[in-house]
């Protein structure tokens, strides 16, 4: 098996913050539908991939606006972008400010 490529681990992270018909989908169904050509035992590894770094990135961004009572600024952004990269080194710039737009939205949703 060779491992993910960057290519298809940002096709399907991308896929799993979609809103609207994808929003909230079991990531092992969008991986089916956009890694065909991957064989079921890299598609489930790439799933689970993408489902504890969407969680993570989720609990880290959380984390920094409880960290600072909402009062999110370029430096913060800054911060959660970096953390992001290190972390997942993988993933696309256009990815992580999506990420970290939507966590931000999620977190501001659950804590004001």
């Amino acid at each position: 098996m060779d491992g993910p490529s960057e290519k298809d681990l940002n096709r399907l992270f991308s896929a799993a913050l979609q809103f609207g018909k994808n929003w909230m989908r079991p990531v092992p169904d969008l991986a089916a539908e956009r890694l065909a050509h991957r064989s079921q035992k890299e598609r489930a590894v790439m799933a689970t991939l993408i489902e504890k770094c969407r969680s993570g990135i989720n609990a880290h961004i959380e984390e920094v606006h409880i960290r600072l009572a909402g009062a999110w600024d370029k430096s913060a952004a800054r911060d959660v972008d970096a953390w992001i990269a290190g972390k997942y080194p993988w993933m696309s710039r256009r990815h992580r400010r999506h990420a970290i737009r939507q966590g931000q939205y999620y977190a501001w949703h659950d804590h004001g």
